[in-house]
């Protein structure tokens, strides 16, 4: 299905905003809605239209490695 003009207008200030993320780091989509000018517009529960899961672990968003638990973290803090 085509995508309306503001809907592609849309996707390419994201892809914009998106590039101007430095290599290995991070951002959220509030800060992304913020890039583009749209956070106030942004404010629907996109999880209701099926865009984005419910629940995404952060690991997986961010593609980090799997949380440590406490007995790695003390570990790590006497090595």
């Amino acid at each position: 299905m085509p995508r309306t003009d503001e809907a592609s207008a849309f996707y390419h200030s994201v892809y914009t905003a998106i590039q101007e993320i430095p290599y290995g780091k991070v951002t959220s989509y509030g800060h992304i809605a913020r890039l583009i000018g749209m956070l106030g517009e942004l404010s629907i529960d996109l999880t209701t239209y099926g865009w984005f899961p419910r629940q995404l672990p952060s690991e997986e968003a961010v593609g980090l490695d799997p949380p440590i638990d406490s007995s790695d973290e003390e570990e790590l803090i006497m090595s």
